[in-house]
């Protein structure tokens, strides 16, 4: 023991760790023994025995569980989820060009949601609609004939000059109507 003698400060040092490893032991087992006076082993090894009874007793159902999660994976795998998921892909993709297109004001559909033409002529022609049946109501000699006595000339289609005049007629009630603004 040459070292010691010569060097104090070891020795020091020695004692030092040997008391820190004295007192971590005694804080060790003064917390096993807390734990065995607590009963906490006991009840940790009651717990798993629970545990194992439980399985034990439950086995049938359990490999029964495992049987039916085996079949679940089994048409799972069978399922070529691959391919649908493939075919459903190419679907959105499909949908997402065709909006594309329609915001764009692309193609018929495109056209009618982007742009105001068509509106403007079902509107006009709803008004011209709405003229010729109020003349039709107000003036109905122009567009029916009868006669009571047996009949006159024949009278099924318009002339140039009557076809004339209710197109001035309607024009003309068209733009009053543009111009009141209805």
């Amino acid at each position: 023991m040459f070292w010691v003698g010569h060097n104090p400060k070891v020795l020091s040092n020695i004692f030092d760790d040997l008391k820190k490893t004295m007192s971590n032991l005694e804080n060790t087992t003064s917390t096993i023994n807390k734990s065995l006076n607590n009963h906490s082993l006991d009840k940790i090894f009651a717990n798993v025995e629970s545990i194992t009874t439980n399985l034990k007793n439950n086995n049938e159902s359990l490999s029964l569980a495992i049987k039916n999660a085996a079949m679940i994976t089994d048409s799972l795998a069978k399922l070529n989820l691959a391919g649908t998921l493939k075919k459903v892909d190419d679907a959105l993709l499909g949908i997402n060009k065709m909006t594309a297109e329609i915001n764009n004001g692309t193609g018929s559909l495109g056209k009618l949601i982007k742009t105001d033409s068509l509106h403007t002529e079902v509107v006009n022609a709803s008004r011209s609609l709405d003229l010729l049946l109020n003349d039709m109501r107000i003036n109905p000699k122009r567009y029916v004939s009868f006669s009571m006595f047996g009949k006159s000339e024949d009278k099924s289609e318009f002339s140039k000059k009557e076809l004339e005049v209710m197109r001035e007629e309607i024009d003309k009630a068209l733009k009053a109507k543009t111009e009141k603004g209805e």
